[in-house]
């Protein structure tokens, strides 16, 4: 019997593309090549569904939007709540790196573990929308877990914690098994909430979430410091006076910074003692002498290991690149269920 001879690329494997979507920016690889990331935001005409800007170019846009325009993040907390934006984001990036002719993709997406079906089926609907329609979600637990497996700790019992931007997910791991997991709508972004309200209650002044945003990391990771300490750190914020709208420029520094991380940590630490209360204790003991492996951009928060270890009594250590892990660990299930 005579072998058919196929076109070339009908003989080529399908190949994967990772995507780690969030709140703020989107991180993803095509294979094996350079991880990239963009901001999750989309500028486009509502009646023409014609996308003017998107990605990271589509942030400048803030605060300079025409008339007829609407600038949106369509993710929050890990699911779409704007499906229209959704759909012309997903289109204009998949768009916008070359594909092989006749080359086919499979999507691979991490999506938080306790996601509703129904926010599962509106992403999925996002994509199919887009034109993207080989598309697998995967819970990021899974991604978690296979990361720190595989990091420098080679974990395989302990507390794993993502810090995102709008919310947060903890997965239990023990004897390489998932016993628990919780996903809570909080993160790094109320850290910038918080401070925008500190500012205009404490100091009359009205700054844009954007302006603090952008400048997050900066405000975060200030030292805490006592008052009056010589080399005291300082951050420059412009914004208006609260009372007359007036240009001001104010000087953050780290001890008007501190009660804004005062709250958010006590905020973690309700939320983790609550959870750590329903494992079994021998769950919970044996878990908590192995350690917290941090992950997600949040973790990047100054003095945050040191919270958690004083809250939680143990060891904590941080991920290399922890706004990676969760798409590398997507990368790693996805390869390993593959070869199964």
């Amino acid at each position: 019997m005579s072998s058919i001879k196929l076109p070339f690329w009908d003989r080529w494997q399908p190949e994967a593309v990772y995507l780690d979507w969030g709140s703020r920016s989107f991180k993803y690889q095509v294979g094996q090549r350079a991880i990239q990331s963009q901001a999750g935001c989309v500028v486009y005409h509502p009646g023409k569904q014609s996308v003017v800007s998107w990605g990271t170019a589509a942030v400048g846009w803030t605060g300079k939007l025409p008339p007829g325009l609407r600038q949106v993040w369509p993710v929050k907390q890990g699911a779409v709540v704007d499906i229209e934006a959704a759909t012309l984001l997903m289109r204009s990036w998949w768009q916008s790196w070359p594909h092989a002719k006749g080359q086919r993709y499979h999507l691979y997406v991490a999506v938080p573990t306790l996601a509703s079906p129904v926010e599962r089926s509106i992403m999925s609907d996002a994509f199919g929308s887009a034109g993207i329609h080989a598309v697998k979600l995967v819970n990021q637990a899974d991604c978690l877990v296979y990361a720190a497996q595989h990091s420098g700790r080679a974990m395989h019992t302990g507390l794993l914690i993502m810090i995102g931007s709008t919310y947060s997910e903890v997965v239990v791991l023990h004897d390489n098994q998932i016993k628990a997991q919780r996903t809570w709508r909080w993160g790094s972004d109320n850290i910038t909430t918080e401070l925008q309200k500190l500012l205009h209650t404490e100091y009359q002044c009205q700054v844009s979430w954007q302006t603090i945003q952008a400048a997050q990391w900066s405000i975060a990771q200030l030292p805490v410091m006592s008052t009056g300490v010589a080399g005291e750190q300082q951050v420059t914020m412009r914004g208006k006076h609260a009372l007359t709208h007036l240009p001001v420029t104010l000087t953050l520094t780290n001890v008007m910074c501190q009660p804004v991380l005062d709250t958010w940590s006590l905020q973690v630490r309700q939320e983790l003692v609550s959870f750590l209360a329903t494992l079994p204790a021998t769950v919970r003991e044996s878990v908590l002498a192995q350690g917290v492996w941090l992950t997600g951009g949040g973790s990047r928060v100054k003095k945050v290991e040191q919270y958690l270890a004083d809250i939680l009594d143990c060891s904590v250590s941080t991920a290399l690149q922890p706004e990676l892990s969760v798409l590398q660990g997507l990368q790693g299930v996805m390869n390993g269920s593959q070869k199964d």
